[in-house]
């Protein structure tokens, strides 16, 4: 059976509208009467029954609840430099997605090769990747910011820094021995970060890590460190 997601469930009747809606009834032809799963992306997964469709949106009726969580188990917040190549970005978007992450930052940062990109895509490739897992939490893909003004924002939890000083922690000591349960975790473009970023960063008590002795490309760095997360 088909997963969907909607926005906008309540007791008396969920709407699916936007691509969804075009997905449901025009792609896959699904009928007056048809049963189908339709996710909140906040840890409700129900199974509803088709009970009306139109041209812009589709009403279902709720028949049972298939799960339900209260708490997101995902307190991993991801701030990653876009790549220059912006598909191997959304690769990165959709196995993180599958693997389990909260929340997604993109920055740009003094190396960065890319400044632009395309939100809407990558909130829907989350999601995609989403019902495709069958998750029951939809990560939450914020817009682009300067790095600068990144490492002001106020976070809660552990917060964490790619770097190549030989000083660094590794990640797995550094996630481990986090008194927190949300973790925060910096990933800088193709280039790294500049030693002044690093040492900004420093200064609001993001912690220098080391992702092991190889290489990674920025995002094969992203889907380890949500791999590292969920072992933790």
């Amino acid at each position: 059976m088909q997963v969907f997601y909607s926005d906008n469930i309540t007791d008396q009747s969920i709407l699916i509208d936007g691509q969804e809606h075009h997905h449901l009834v025009k792609v896959l032809r699904k009928n007056v009467g048809d049963y189908v799963f339709v996710c909140n992306g906040l840890g409700l997964m129900l199974e509803a029954e088709i009970i009306s469709t139109g041209k812009k949106e589709s009403v279902l009726k709720q028949r049972q609840i298939v799960k339900a969580e209260n708490k997101n188990p995902n307190q991993l917040v991801l701030a990653v430099a876009p790549t220059k190549n912006i598909d191997r970005y959304e690769w990165m978007i959709e196995k993180c997605t599958e693997i389990g992450v909260r929340t997604i930052i993109p920055f740009y940062s003094h190396h960065s090769e890319r400044r632009r990109i395309k939100l809407e895509r990558l909130q829907l490739i989350a999601l995609s990747a989403m019902k495709q897992s069958k998750s029951l939490f939809l990560p939450e893909i914020r817009d682009a910011v300067l790095f600068k003004d990144f490492i002001h924002q106020d976070f809660s939890g552990t917060k964490l820094i790619a770097s190549m000083e030989e000083s660094s922690r590794s990640i797995k000591e550094s996630i481990a021995n986090s008194k927190e349960q949300q973790v925060i975790i910096a990933i800088g473009p193709e280039g790294g970060f500049s030693s002044e970023e690093i040492d900004a960063a420093k200064e609001k008590d993001f912690i220098p890590i080391t992702l092991g002795s190889k290489r990674l490309r920025t995002e094969t760095a992203g889907v380890f460190c949500s791999a590292a997360y969920q072992l933790r």
